[in-house]
């Protein structure tokens, strides 16, 4: 069985996409999941009510698209294509 990973992140260089967790002591802000079709996975997630809060795109860390999807409970899940 496949086990879970943890990835953990920090701002590039003068980034500040993370702030806002950081500054609320956030330690957990989403789940990922490999999925072996992004555009179908979108689809499932968008029928659900969520919404994709970033569009497909490469990603440098995995090689691979991914995308971010915003749930109805405000909980986010990150999609990265196999």
């Amino acid at each position: 069985a496949t086990q879970p990973c943890i990835e953990l992140l920090s701002n590039l260089d003068g980034g500040s996409r993370l702030d806002q967790y950081l500054k609320a002591g956030t330690k957990l802000y989403h789940f990922a999941y490999y999925v072996s079709n992004l555009d179908k996975a979108m689809k499932m997630f968008k029928k659900m009510r969520a919404k994709i809060i970033s569009p497909p795109q490469a990603s440098v860390y995995f090689q691979k698209r991914i995308c971010f999807i915003m749930l109805p409970n405000m909980f986010l899940i990150e999609l990265i294509e196999e």
